[in-house]
């Protein structure tokens, strides 16, 4: 823990509630701003938020010399690198006429990266009820198709009988990332459209890939609706020891299901470094892809 000193280290006199104070970075004892010995530029630069100074008392810097340290500007500053800041307008390059292969193009990227990360997969999914309620949960992207999104459900869930009543949604991605520069990299996805019911036949392989926790899951879990967390965890274990022990397979059951989001409206969002974003936004116009650019 440093120590706060009580009494001014060049004077030594006692603090008052009046007293205008300095902190030594190195030490953290305080001086008056009158025993410091500073200009008032620095003492105002001290004082700003995008301080590019460093205060050092009279002791620290006389050990600082001692050290090595050769940069000794009126007594008690040494100057530090301040960051420039800087702005420029971002564009996004692309040829691509459908946004699906833009999509493919940056998700393949952002994968390229993140190996065997399931959560990389992840999307933000809002649907909307008969009576107009708005829930959004996130999900993992099951199988990009040149018509659409899927993703994988249990049935019996909010948001299969939200997309039964009403069905149409929307999702997002939203990717994080550094550039091949090391610059900072933000990319964001926003998608609506139609959803579709796929039949077993179309998904069928999805279920047959899934970890065996997820399959337990899908045997054991109803998803939504309250549980009692030891009979959970009781019946986990019966199954498990049963896969284990006795092989018994866990075939798909009937409310395991797939959805297809076929999108009409595709928007894409790109900044890197400090540059304010450029967002494109396609518009299906019955079988053709209009595209816009529109503001950050």
């Amino acid at each position: 823990m440093p120590v706060v000193s009580s009494c001014c280290r060049v004077c030594s006199k006692l603090f008052d509630s009046h007293d205008c104070l300095l902190k030594c970075d190195q030490c953290f004892f305080f001086v008056h701003k009158n025993c410091s010995k500073l200009s008032a530029e620095e003492l105002k630069c001290l004082a700003s938020a995008n301080r590019s100074l460093k205060f050092y008392c009279e002791d620290c810097d006389v050990g600082r010399l001692s050290k090595g340290f050769d940069r000794h500007i009126n007594h008690s500053i040494e100057l530090t690198e301040s960051v420039a800041e800087d702005s420029d307008v971002h564009k996004i390059k692309t040829s691509f006429v459908d946004p699906i292969d833009l999509f493919s193009q940056w998700y393949n990227e952002h994968m390229a990266v993140n190996v065997n990360v399931t959560s990389a997969k992840a999307f933000s999914l809002a649907t909307i009820s008969k009576t107009g309620k708005v829930s959004c949960r996130s999900l993992i992207l099951r199988r990009l198709d040149k018509d659409g999104f899927v993703m994988m459900t249990d049935g019996r869930s909010s948001k299969s009988k939200e997309l039964a009543e009403n069905p149409v949604a929307s999702m997002v991605f939203l990717w994080l990332g550094k550039t091949t520069s090391n610059d900072n990299q933000t990319r964001q996805v926003r998608i609506e459209g139609v959803v579709n019911k796929l039949s077993t036949d179309n998904m069928q392989e999805l279920y047959d890939i899934e970890p065996l926790f997820c399959k337990i899951r899908a045997q054991i879990c109803e998803q939504g609706q309250p549980v009692e967390w030891n009979r959970l965890k009781r019946d986990h274990d019966l199954l498990l020891n049963k896969v284990i022990n006795e092989n018994i397979p866990l075939p798909k059951p009937d409310h395991v299901v797939a959805y297809k989001l076929v999108p009409n409206v595709m928007e894409f969002y790109e900044t890197t470094g400090m540059k304010i974003a450029d967002r494109l936004l396609f518009v299906k116009d019955d079988a053709f892809w209009r595209s816009k650019r529109l503001a950050a």
